[in-house]
């Protein structure tokens, strides 16, 4: 079964219009709360605005809603760079994520663009970095999945159990707008049959609701067992 989610470059308790902040704006456009919510950790060089322990504070104590921390300081040379680029990446979103107190447990998710080309040698530097450390699993690869160039570096990698634990958040394909009761029908691209189970969230709409969030779809396995939950 899969939970509505949204994730945002923005906080959730900004004010998008006069006494309403962003989470409540998103419940008025869905017609429910989200399931968990998507924030970075980072400014991704000017693209985003960071995860604050105010709004940490906000989005779990005020309105019940689980985060899932993502990492936002890679770049398409850096992932496509050798095993200590990853271990780099790896340790920067875990500083990043004890920095804001998120406890171990918590899966981070690191922001794969369009058009990166990953390396197995910095897949591996991660993995290994990221399975070390008191955070879930080997962390979460998010964007989009469905190129050959991933396929082919995970196929080269899974031979490393930890590569192996890693999950994948699908960044397409993109099928438009939704509600939180009129979802899509499950189907993420994969990088490839061997590795569509560990594909466990979508994201299948971008800019949505006055071109505040993105929607996702998120495997309910992961609620309670995965993310910074209230």
């Amino acid at each position: 079964m899969s939970l509505f989610m949204v994730d945002s470059a923005s906080p959730a308790n900004a004010e998008v219009q006069p006494g309403l902040s962003l989470f409540d704006d998103v419940v008025a456009w869905a017609g429910a709360p989200p399931a968990a919510w998507g924030r970075y950790l980072g400014d991704g060089y000017g693209a985003a605005v960071p995860l604050s322990a105010s709004e940490a504070g906000y989005l779990r104590s005020s309105r019940g809603c689980p985060i899932l921390p993502i990492y936002n300081l890679a770049t398409s040379g850096g992932v496509g760079g050798d095993y200590a680029q990853g271990q780099a990446d790896a340790s920067r979103a875990i500083q990043l994520a004890k920095a804001l107190d998120v406890p171990a447990g918590v899966y981070i998710a690191c922001d794969i663009e369009a058009g990166w080309q990953v390396s197995a040698p910095w897949l591996n530097g991660w993995a290994d970095t990221m399975r070390a450390s008191t955070f879930a699993g080997s962390g979460i690869l998010y964007g989009s999945l469905g190129g050959p160039g991933l396929a082919h570096t995970l196929l080269c990698a899974l031979g490393n159990p930890n590569v192996q634990r890693l999950l994948l958040w699908a960044a397409t394909p993109e099928t438009g707008p939704s509600t939180s009761w009129n979802m899509p029908a499950w189907n993420p691209d994969a990088p490839s049959p061997q590795t569509a189970g560990m594909v466990r969230l979508w994201q299948y709409s971008r800019g949505d609701y006055g071109g505040w969030v993105d929607l996702n779809q998120l495997d309910a396995s992961l609620l309670g067992a995965g993310l910074w939950m209230p």
